[in-house]
């Protein structure tokens, strides 16, 4: 007999669904692969005049740990992160006192913003929780 028709792939909008920051996470490291994919899907965010303005860095341990020490209120909790992605963004364009107040560096924020997004997304489709911070820690 024949094979039945494949099913049909899921609805692209299922990883929105899927995402939630959590802030309790299985024990032992993220997969490499799914970190190297949610990189390449971060890379693909829309940024208008072609900055790619974001850098990414993986906090290995000793940075996690000078990391984690800055907040002594939040640092059992953040040891139990089991990796960090610090997203950083260099802006294109600066106004007069240094901020990125400019069409430019505004775009490159949300270039920025759009880039941790699909990250995350990515994350989430693999199955693996995720948290956004930004500001001080």
């Amino acid at each position: 007999p024949p094979l039945p028709p494949p099913s049909p792939p899921p609805p692209a909008d299922d990883m929105l669904f899927a995402r939630r920051s959590v802030v309790a996470y299985r024990p032992g490291p993220v997969p490499a692969e799914a970190v190297q994919r949610a990189l390449e899907a971060a890379v693909l965010a829309p940024n208008h005049f072609l900055t790619e303005p974001w850098r990414f860095y993986l906090a290995g341990p000793e940075a996690r740990a000078r990391l984690s020490a800055l907040n002594a209120a939040k640092q059992a909790a953040f040891e139990k992160v089991p990796g960090w992605l610090v997203v950083t963004l260099v802006a294109s364009d600066l106004a007069p006192d240094g901020s990125f107040n400019t069409k430019k560096g505004l775009e490159d924020h949300a270039a920025c913003a759009a880039a941790v997004q699909n990250f995350m997304l990515s994350l989430a489709a693999a199955g693996i929780g995720s948290k956004w911070m930004t500001g001080a820690l």
